[in-house]
């Protein structure tokens, strides 16, 4: 039951994000009140990197997680995508970046679940906290 609800929030916040995507692109011609207009297409990169990754980490954590909650993930996509193409509606060369953290941090969730075994995670539980915090406060 958790995958089919999971997926179904996925679906919708895709349909959600592609309206965006499409509205982003044709806001110049609405702007200028014609069709004849230049028109940005990049934000659809950065829509289908959102999709590879988010397909791809839907598909590990309903085969390794089966027992995950299912709107924890989905509310973090869509805001994640949301925020990718608001951030390269704004300035497309800091999109491009934000886009770039976005795969890095969802290729670690995609890793994550491959090593979701709860004796890993209590093994080094402090080790774990000790590196993110680190972490956290290099950045």
């Amino acid at each position: 039951m958790n995958k089919i609800t999971q997926s179904r929030l996925l679906q919708i916040t895709a349909v959600f994000l592609f309206l965006q995507t499409l509205i982003i692109t044709l806001s110049p011609a609405v702007r200028a009140r014609t069709w004849d207009v230049d028109y940005r297409l990049t934000q659809w990169i950065a829509l289908g990197l959102w999709g590879l990754f988010v397909a791809r980490a839907h598909y590990d954590i309903t085969r390794k997680l089966p027992d995950a909650d299912p709107y924890l993930f989905p509310a973090a996509a869509l805001i994640s995508g949301w925020g990718l193409l608001t951030i390269w509606r704004l300035d497309p060369n800091f999109g491009a970046r934000q886009a770039l953290w976005f795969g890095v941090s969802s290729s670690v969730l995609i890793a994550g679940t491959r090593l979701a075994s709860i004796d890993f995670l209590r093994r080094y539980k402090y080790i774990l906290l000790t590196c993110g915090t680190f972490l956290s406060r290099s950045l």
